[in-house]
């Protein structure tokens, strides 16, 4: 889980060559990785 606080700023970090590198990592262990997006109902 993540918090994300500003989606502008974790786009721009999302798309970081470093975040790439982890990401592409990442998909050879999981199968088929899901991202779901919600909200605070608080």
């Amino acid at each position: 889980m993540i918090m994300v606080k500003d989606m502008k700023e974790f786009g721009q970090d999302a798309s970081s060559e470093t975040m790439q590198r982890i990401a592409g990592e990442f998909r050879t262990y999981a199968d088929n990785p899901t991202c779901i997006l919600c909200e605070s109902l608080v």
